[in-house]
């Protein structure tokens, strides 16, 4: 599969009727009501504040104080956690207004509901809290939020508008307001806004996780991947840490095998984040697990309903599973969200190729780029159209600038070695498939396209070995076996 350009990463909400599910007075919380609120945005006070009316119902070893500092908490939430659950619990009696255990017992009941799915209700708790507090920035961030969540998506862009113009140092705004600008396909203008969430709070390993993700879209790799070390190195064990190392092993190392070790491992410790699960599932799928894919981008939808990313990947998902309508109906909702974000028009153009639809999928090749003229993707895939089309020179330009926009792109190498071949230039051809071998040795095409050329030239020791070579890597591609068969007589 194309790897998804994140950003950089679902189901439908569960309908719990009309109902309001209130949570019990002074109810406890959990490992993961911590772990979940920090991971919202939830600020490290206002999760003290919680865990002082509230309690806990577990004791907080060392271990799990990493993890809460990892997502974000601070010295003062850490120390309550410690005294309410230990020896020291009598002494944390707070006299606080009345208005304040109000807007806190909204809020806890809006962020049970939220883990519930209940996000209409969630939303009224919300806006109870805001009536007695309009001011409380915290308040519209969880209420954008919840508005996200039911699809309501202009209207959560205006709570998070609301929040930093309300304090302009509310990190979690920052970053809340971030996120939705690189969920509607816009990282460009997402940047300037997570990087003052970090300012802010150094230590929000997720906003800088998305950062990088925004980076990595807008063509800095450098940048991503600074953002991405940092991170893993920073916070280690901690989801975010673990999501970030496996960026690099991706990105940096080429190692898809680690980097889906590391995000299993980032999804067990933090299940309630969207972006870890859209991009595990780029890398089972890519290794062609496309069940598995299409399970975690569902969960990934169920996390962040307005997600462009994970629509089209679960849209190309479902298509390559076969089922034509489901895919191409997630393609269309990625662009009901946002039809100025390139890439539900680059998947629409491969589902469209997929269908033999050719010119139409070179229209939509030709749309991402006019929106993104740095997709690699794009000015690859067009260029294999224009070749399919007989214009080989416009498939061979296409083609060249995917190279020089990613010399690393092994893919890329070997496509321009077929075309300059078809082009007549053996020799440019033959480079092209040598530096594709270089970038991957396991690439099997790669090998057999060098073998063939090299039999033409009459070199037929190393042609035979390039054949077999790609024949121990891929021996159940019909075109690699028709060549092995055919020169070396499965003697090798």
């Amino acid at each position: 599969m194309v790897k998804a350009r994140w950003a950089t990463i679902i189901l439908l909400a569960t309908s719990l009727g009309g109902a309001a599910v209130a949570r019990p007075a002074n109810k406890p919380l959990t490992r993961d009501d911590i772990l979940y609120l920090l991971n919202n945005y939830v600020p490290s006070q206002s999760v003290a504040d919680l865990v002082k009316e509230n309690g806990i119902n577990f004791e907080p070893e060392d271990e799990y104080l990493k993890k809460v500092q990892g997502a974000g908490g601070k010295p003062e939430l850490l120390k309550v956690l410690r005294e309410v659950h230990g020896p020291a619990a009598r002494s944390v009696t707070v006299q606080r207004p009345a208005e304040d255990l109000q807007v806190e017992q909204h809020l806890s009941r809006a962020i049970e509901l939220e883990k519930l799915e209940s996000y209409t209700q969630a939303e009224q708790e919300y806006r109870a809290a805001l009536a007695l507090q309009p001011q409380n920035s915290t308040l519209h961030v969880g209420l954008g939020r919840s508005l996200s969540k039911q699809e309501k998506w202009d209207e959560a862009l205006a709570e998070y508008r609301e929040a930093i113009h309300l304090n302009p140092q509310a990190a979690e705004a920052h970053a809340a307001w971030g996120l939705a600008i690189s969920l509607r396909g816009d990282p460009a203008a997402a940047i300037p806004e997570l990087r003052e969430a970090i300012r802010l709070n150094f230590q929000d390993y997720q906003a800088r996780n998305i950062l990088g993700a925004s980076l990595y879209n807008v063509h800095d790799l450098a940048g991503a991947l600074k953002e991405l070390h940092q991170t893993a190195e920073m916070t280690p064990d901690t989801a975010a840490g673990h999501y970030a190392r496996a960026q690099v092993l991706l990105l940096e190392k080429r190692d898809p095998d680690g980097a889906i070790a590391e995000f299993r491992q980032a999804i067990s410790l933090d299940p309630y984040t969207w972006f870890p699960h859209n991009d595990y599932a780029n890398a089972i799928g890519a290794k062609g697990d496309w069940d598995g894919a299409i399970f975690e981008y569902r969960q990934a939808l169920r996390l962040q309903p307005d997600s462009v990313v994970a629509h089209s990947n679960l849209g190309y998902a479902l298509v390559i599973k076969g089922d034509l309508a489901g895919g191409t109906a997630e393609v269309q909702n990625a662009k009901r969200i946002n039809n100025k974000t390139p890439l539900p028009h680059l998947l629409n153009g491969m589902i469209l190729a997929i269908q033999k639809k050719t010119p139409e999928a070179m229209d939509e090749y030709r749309e991402t780029i006019r929106l993104d003229p740095g997709n690699t993707y794009a000015h690859w895939l067009l260029g294999a159209g224009l070749a399919a089309n007989g214009d080989i020179p416009g498939g061979v330009s296409e083609t060249r600038q995917a190279v020089s926009l990613d010399p690393t792109n092994q893919y890329f190498h070997n496509q321009l070695g077929v075309l300059l071949y078809r082009q007549g230039d053996s020799a440019g051809s033959e480079a092209e498939y040598r530096e594709a071998i270089r970038l991957d040795p396991k690439y099997a095409m790669a090998h057999a396209n060098l073998g063939a050329l090299l039999l033409e030239q009459h070199n037929l020791t190393e042609a035979v070995k390039e054949i077999y070579t790609a024949y121990q890597l891929d021996p159940k591609n019909p075109e690699i076996m028709a060549l092995y068969k055919k020169y070396t007589g499965g003697l090798f």
